[in-house]
């Protein structure tokens, strides 16, 4: 394959990076689904992909930056206004800290409390554990008293 892509093998290699499937880019492009397989196995159609890739994760940290920001202003925006009250105001605050924070928050839980949590597991497993026999053994009863009504009306 040469180093210049046509058109076409340039548009299957967009809709690629965007995870499309070779039937799919195959079935817009015109070409068969060997078609397409051939032409990933060329070198420079598969950089060609990874450039098409790169680039949509760019335009993606890009928009989701600039939400972000957005975002961040609009927040500040509500927290100064004098015209929301209080208790709103701190009701956004908390919003925002525990969205922000989850995963720090998360992976300070999963890194330090490990140890106390499979504790934590293992009694409530323990627990279900006792729960389950007290429940069979209720059954078992109820079964025993149905028994026992059932004979005498026999």
């Amino acid at each position: 394959m040469p180093k210049k892509l046509k058109e076409c093998q340039r548009l299957a290699a967009k809709l690629l990076s965007f995870g499309y499937t070779g039937r799919f880019v195959a079935d817009q492009v015109g070409v068969s689904e060997e078609t397409i397989s051939r032409w990933r196995q060329h070198k420079h159609f598969r950089q060609y992909i990874e450039a098409c890739q790169k680039d949509v994760i760019v335009s993606l940290e890009q928009e989701h930056f600039r939400t972000v920001r957005k975002a961040h202003y609009l927040i500040d925006q509500g927290l100064g206004d004098p015209d929301i009250l209080p208790k709103d105001r701190i009701e956004i605050a908390i919003k925002y800290l525990r969205l922000s924070y989850a995963p720090i928050i998360n992976i300070f839980t999963e890194a330090h409390l490990k140890p106390l949590l499979s504790e934590q597991k293992i009694e409530s497993q323990e627990n279900e554990e006792g729960h389950f026999q007290e429940l069979l053994a209720y059954l078992d009863e109820l079964a025993e008293v149905k028994r026992i009504g059932g004979d005498k009306d026999t």
